[in-house]
C-alpha cells in the first residue's frame, strides 16, 4: 500500500510496487506468512491482474478463485465459510477493496498484514472500500522496518466500533 492509502492506481496498475527497490536483506516475512497459510483466495479480478504481470501466489499451494458476481455477496461469504471449515492452516485474502472491506465486515478476517512502500499516488484504489466499511478496532502484533524504507504491519481484527 501507498503512504496516501492507495493499493494499486486507478487503472489497478501495481508496476509502481513491482519496480520498487527490493531489500538488501529479506523477504518481506513472505517465506515465514507463506509458511503458516493453507491456501490462496482471491476474486478474479485481482487474479487476472496478477497473471498480466506473469504473478502467481503460493505457487506451491492450492489458490481459489472466487467466481461470483460483485453484487452476490451471500455467495462470496458462504465460499469464503466453506473454505475456512476446510482449511488445515490461515487462508490468504488476496483481493480487491470490495473484497476485504465485505470479509472485515461480516467478521470473516482476523489479521491483516499491510505492506507501506514509501510512495505516495495521489489517486488509485484505496485498501478499503470507502462506501463499505464500518469502523474497526484493530491491535499491532508486529512491525518490521527494511532498509528500503518499507514496512510491513501484522495487525489482530479486534471488533466492530459502532
Amino acid at each position: 500500500m501507498s503512504l496516501d492509502g492507495f493499493v494499486a492506481q486507478t487503472d489497478g496498475d501495481i508496476d509502481w510496487i513491482l519496480d520498487y527497490p527490493r531489500p538488501a536483506k529479506g523477504d518481506y516475512g513472505y517465506r515465514r506468512f507463506s509458511d503458516s497459510v493453507s491456501c490462496c483466495v482471491m476474486d478474479f479480478i485481482y487474479h487476472s491482474t496478477l497473471l498480466s504481470y506473469d504473478i502467481r501466489l503460493l505457487p506451491d499451494k492450492p489458490c481459489h478463485i472466487l467466481q461470483t458476481e460483485p453484487e452476490d455477496e451471500d455467495a462470496i461469504i458462504s465460499q469464503i465459510k466453506k473454505l475456512q471449515q476446510q482449511a488445515t492452516g490461515d487462508l490468504w485474502l488476496a483481493g480487491d477493496t470490495r473484497l476485504i472491506s465485505l470479509l472485515l465486515e461480516d467478521g470473516l478476517i482476523d489479521e491483516m498484514t499491510i505492506g507501506i512502500v514509501p510512495v505516495t499516488l495521489g489517486s488509485g484504489l484505496p485498501l478499503f472500500d470507502q462506501n463499505g466499511i464500518s469502523a474497526q478496532d484493530f491491535s499491532l502484533k508486529s512491525c518490521e522496518q527494511y532498509d528500503n524504507g518499507v514496512v510491513m504491519l501484522e495487525y489482530q481484527v479486534n471488533r466492530l466500533l459502532f
